[in-house]
């Protein structure tokens, strides 16, 4: 019984690892992301080995809308994100730490 339990548990994990780095790679988040007026994202690399803890380098967050524009450059950083909200179309950062940061 113990056993199938840690099959269970290890299958779903390498599961999350697949999918959520080839969403990573495939600029799946992107997409999403842009999908949004005035928004747009881009990074170098990304990847997460536990789920909603996700490394990152060289992002770039810009937002513009009629009298507000925006831009955060982060080279390196790690961030834990809410996987729950992501299904109610939020994105929801809980910790962000992150080197070399710039805001304009």
């Amino acid at each position: 019984m113990a056993r199938r339990v840690v099959y269970v548990v290890a299958g779903l994990e390498l599961f999350y690892v697949v999918g959520a780095n080839a969403f990573l790679r495939s600029n799946g988040v992107v997409a999403l992301v842009q999908a949004a007026d005035g928004v747009k994202l881009d990074y170098a690399s990304a990847y997460s080995v536990v789920p909603g803890h996700v490394h990152v380098r060289h992002l770039r967050l810009r937002f513009e809308d009629y009298n507000v524009q925006f831009q955060v450059l982060v080279e390196k950083g790690t961030l834990d994100i809410g996987l729950t909200e992501l299904l109610h179309k939020k994105f929801h950062v809980y910790s962000l730490l992150a080197d070399g940061v710039s805001f304009r």
